[in-house]
Formats: C-alpha cells, structure tokens, sequence
C-alpha cells in the first residue's frame, strides 16, 4: 500500500514539473510570437534607434586544414555574431517569470532581422545541416542576440615563399555587411574573437598569432564595414636535422681531398665527385613541397651554396695540378749541372706552391662556409 502510495505521488510530480516545463516553453513561444507581429525584419535596428547596429565577431576555430600548394586555408568554425534589437526586448506581461537566455526555435533567423555579414576573400562556405541546420539563436530579455552557426570556409592567404621552408603563412579572413553601411552598421571584434580548439592540430603547421584590424572599404555604392581577423601559422619544419646536418656533412667529407696527397689523382677526385653525388640525391629527396614556387627560396639558397662550394674544391684540385706542372715544366733539361740545380729547384717550387694552396683551402673553405651557415639562420 505505501509503496503504491510513493508512486502515485512519484507520478504527480513527473506530470506537474511536465506541465510547467511545457507551460514555459509556450509563453516563451506566444511572448516571442506577440513580439512578430509588429515586427519588419527588413527594417534594421538603425531604423528604429537612429544609431548604428554595433555587430560583434568572433569565431571558434576547431579543425584547420593549410595547403602549401595553392596557399588555401580549409577551416571549420563556430561563426558567433552578437548585436543588440531594441524591438526584442521582453516587456510583455510574464515575460520576467522566463529565464534571461532563451533559445529560439529552429529558423527563427528567417523572422527577425540578422546583420548580413559576409565573408570577403572567402573561396567558399559551407553550412552544415547535419540532421538538423547547425544554427541557433540565443534571445537575452534586454534585446541583445547571439547567433552561432557552424560553417566550412575556404579561403586564400598569404605565404612568404621566399622563406621557404621557414616561412610564415598568414590567412586573413574579412567580414563585411553586404547591403549596410557604415552609417548603419558597425562590425567590431568580440572578446576572444579568435579561440582555436586545444585539440586542434595544423599538418605542417604551428599557429603563432591571431590579430583584428580594420577593413573598412570604399566602393562606388559606399563606405562598408569590416573587420580582418587573421591567424598566422610558422612552419613546422624538419628541415634542419633532415637537410642541413647531412648536407653540411656532405661538404666536410668533400674537404677531405685538401689533406690528401696530390699525386693521389683517382682517390681526390673519387672523394668530391662522390661528395657530389651525394649532394643531388639528398636534394632530390628533400624536395617534398610539390607546390611550384616561382621564386628563389631559402631552401634552393642552401643547396646551391653547397654545391658550389663541392664543386670548388673539385676545381682547387684541378688548379693544384695545374700549377705544380706548370711550375715544374720550367726546368728544360740540359747537360749542365747548373741547370739541373735550377730545375729541381723550380720543380720544388711547384709542390710547395701546391701544398700552400692545399693549406690554404684547409681555412679558408670551413670559414667561408661557416660565416655561409650563420648568415644563413640569421636571415
């Protein structure tokens, strides 16, 4: 009997709290519903209070896709906007017995007038309406509306290619009314206009820095509003540890023929031809970017710089026996013993002037190529 009893009373407050809910979600309806009546959602807010609309931005930023072949940014975001409507306002019987954030119904942004903001150097954008459209409305009492809709936005930035593969990718992003002027309408950065998800992970790339400016423009028509929020993304690169070490032990070992003897002809020329070829086959492996990039990089700098100084020590040998012959071939033979002890001597004079050349090549090429390195990383 007392458990029938503790149902029963179970079962009243399930089917009062049932009742109430729903009695809110009705005034809630007929409140929102009394305030259409009157209402133009045509006419701008600037038509009613003579001031202009100040419409806040901000985006939540949760996936990023950057592509280094045509500079295009894919990202997808929560698109929030917030403005005040002075007709929203809940004046009405009732209306302080309801809570001060009210969710309006699914295509209530087809009734009421919301700013029509654009975005510029967009490629493309995408709403979602997966099962349901991704948009709602939150309506404050004191007229004030946030609308968030989830959007895919392709775009185009701005790479600094010449600093390839250590540049900076820039991606500006410019929300501008479409119909509305300045006069009318002004669009301003909200608080944290630009959260990126901790989740959110850029192949390639490392997010350094989010900044607003404004974008305001003229046309024939005009002056229109616009906000430039940007994102700049630093390149994650494994370029040092892959590149450059090998690289630059690619030329050490290219130095080796400096202390080799120069009658040793095949193993001098065997060390920088090697040397060489070594060289083309870890620039053609490294040649990841598949992006055609018009212009001299940092990257086509380093390889070519280290080319040519293998390439020079190939040459150095080539100018060693060049001038230890020609300094030889002084000496003409002859009877006389004077003129022996002459040849010898200019003969002596060649290998020493080659071993000077050898010693010299022994600084001078580790030096030039370090101040190369330094000046390189420093650029």
């Amino acid at each position: 009997m007392l458990a029938s009893n503790v149902l029963v009373f179970i079962a009243c407050l399930i089917g009062t709290y049932t009742h109430l809910g729903s009695a809110v979600i009705s005034n809630e309806t007929q409140i929102f519903n009394s305030l259409l009546l009157n209402y133009d959602k045509d006419a701008s807010p600037y038509q009613i209070t003579g001031k202009p609309t100040e419409v806040k931005i901000s985006l939540y930023v949760y996936t990023i896709d950057l592509s280094s072949e045509n500079s295009e940014m894919t990202f997808t975001c929560y698109l929030r906007m917030g403005w005040d409507d002075p007709r929203m306002a809940r004046k009405q019987s009732g209306a302080n017995n309801l809570p001060n954030d009210i969710r309006l119904p699914d295509h209530s942004w087809e009734k009421i007038w919301i700013p029509d903001i654009f975005i510029r150097n967009a490629i493309s954008t995408e709403y979602h309406e997966t099962a349901t459209p991704n948009r709602m409305i939150i309506w404050k009492s004191s007229g004030s509306l946030w609308y968030v809709a989830k959007v895919t936005v392709v775009s185009v930035c701005d790479s600094a290619s010449r600093r390839y593969p250590f540049e900076t990718v820039t991606c500006h992003l410019y929300f501008e009314s479409f119909g509305h002027k300045m006069d009318s309408v002004t669009i301003i950065a909200a608080e944290n206009s630009l959260d990126l998800s901790n989740d959110l992970k850029v192949h390639g790339f490392q997010p350094v820095l989010s900044a607003s400016s404004d974008c305001s423009q003229n046309y024939t028509s005009g002056a229109y509003p616009c906000l430039d929020l940007s994102i700049a993304f630093k390149r994650v690169s494994s370029f040092v540890s892959t590149v450059c070490i090998p690289s630059i032990l690619i030329v050490i070992v290219s130095w080796i023929s400096f202390w080799i003897d120069k009658d040793a002809t095949t193993a001098r020329l065997v060390t920088g031809f090697l040397s060489l070829i070594t060289l083309t086959l870890l620039f053609i492996r490294s040649q990841k970017s598949p992006a055609f990039i018009s212009q001299t990089t940092l990257f086509d700098i380093w390889f070519l710089v280290s080319f040519i100084f293998i390439l020079v020590s190939i040459l150095e040998y080539f100018l060693v026996v060049i001038l230890s012959r020609k300094r030889s071939g002084c000496a003409v033979p002859s009877v006389e013993l004077d003129s022996d002890v002459k040849g010898s001597k200019e003969a002596d004079t060649g290998k020493r002037a080659a071993g000077w050349m050898d010693w010299i090549s022994r600084i001078a090429f580790p030096v030039a190529f370090a101040i190369f390195v330094i000046v390189f990383f420093c650029l």
